[in-house]
């Protein structure tokens, strides 16, 4: 009888988990892209293999196929769970990281049926109900400065419909895009003769070491999704920049300086 009644227990606390990613995994706290910061993969539960799943992430400027992006430009991106058979339910998760597992960028023009979930400061997108078509598309905006390569993590799962997780079958898959070789990029590698930073990460104060003052120059900081947060100016007189960060929320930052035509980009941490 004990025996039993621990497994109808079991039965029943699966099929809440399996419903309650009816809605998004992320918004149950769980990233089941395959990405670094996943506790699971989307097959973990929908395991039987079923439909032959296969993934597929395509990034689009206009109507042509790209593998670069250009800070502070929009691309729009077509994802799709390729199956065989004739599943009734589609789930779907992603998630844009850089090297540093920090989500980048910002979506924009999510349809109907699909959500943005914030989970531990890192931005999804999934389903919010049960997809009945494996077609998943939105638009994103690139950081306003260049962060290097970025990892799109997807995980997708093509159901049955039958309420349980048993006959379903799901993949995960990721690309990776680098910033395009503009001018813009290549001043982080000026950036690294210029201005060093002192204090990373950084906890009440940013200190730059800034050793360009020939010309008038003026500073920014971006947030990880290229938000201007803060600007300050620079005195020609001084090479040591002391900026106030007691209010930033911990994270990753962008400091930039503009100096002449030069933009000198580097990142730090706000603990």
């Amino acid at each position: 009888m004990k025996i039993v009644i621990q497994i109808f227990l079991f039965s029943f606390l699966s099929i809440i988990i399996l419903m309650s990613f009816g809605n998004g995994p992320a918004l149950r706290n769980h990233d089941k892209t395959g990405s670094p910061l996943s506790d699971g993969k989307c097959f973990d539960c929908h395991s039987a293999g079923k439909y032959g799943v296969s993934l597929d992430i395509k990034m689009y400027d206009k109507d042509s196929v790209v593998s670069e992006y250009v800070p502070g430009h929009s691309y729009k991106f077509k994802y799709r769970v390729k199956h065989v058979g004739n599943p009734a339910k589609y789930g779907f998760q992603t998630v844009f990281l850089d090297s540093t597992n920090t989500s980048v960028g910002k979506f924009d023009s999510i349809l109907s049926g699909f959500q943005i979930t914030t989970l531990n400061n890192v931005d999804y997108v999934e389903h919010s109900s049960a997809r009945p078509l494996e077609f998943m598309n939105f638009y994103w905006k690139a950081p306003e400065e260049s962060v290097g390569d970025i990892t799109i993590y997807f995980g997708g799962i093509a159901a049955n419909g039958n309420g349980g997780n048993s006959g379903d079958g799901g993949a995960v898959t990721s690309l990776v895009i680098t910033p395009k070789n503009t001018s813009a990029n290549r001043s982080v590698l000026i950036a690294d003769e210029l201005f060093t930073i002192k204090t990373n990460p950084v906890n009440n104060f940013l200190i730059l070491d800034y050793q360009d003052n020939s010309i008038e120059s003026k500073g920014r900081i971006f947030s990880n999704t290229g938000q201007i947060i803060s600007s300050f100016g620079i005195d020609p007189n001084q090479t040591e920049i002391s900026i106030n960060a007691g209010d930033f929320k911990p994270g990753l930052y962008i400091v930039q300086i503009v100096s002449g035509n030069k933009y000198l980009s580097k990142k730090f941490i706000k603990i």
